[in-house]
């Protein structure tokens, strides 16, 4: 599901993937005017703002736990706003 669709749903477990930056990561840097033209008239910061709202959205559809997925070297900066809020683990191949 994506987080446009989950908007004002909540799961037991949400399971957010992706959360790295990059072209497709969180935030998108993939330029889509067709999304954020008529939201933010083009400006870089309130396309960033937009994202970091849907991170938010996302987040917050949790009932008892959030499972983040992202790549060591590659995170997107969200998470530095909620690192005194997880609990970092690391995976290994």
């Amino acid at each position: 599901m994506s987080v446009h669709k989950s908007k004002g749903l909540q799961a037991r477990v949400v399971f957010l993937l992706n959360v790295v930056e990059g072209l497709y990561g969180f935030p998108c840097e993939r330029e889509n005017p067709d999304i954020f033209e008529p939201a933010t008239k083009g400006r870089k910061k309130d396309r960033e703002e937009e994202e970091r709202r849907l991170f938010y959205v996302a987040v917050t559809r949790a009932k008892e736990k959030l499972i983040i997925y992202t790549q060591k070297g590659s995170e997107s900066n969200f998470l530095e706003e909620i690192q005194n809020h997880v609990i970092v683990e690391n995976l290994q191949n």
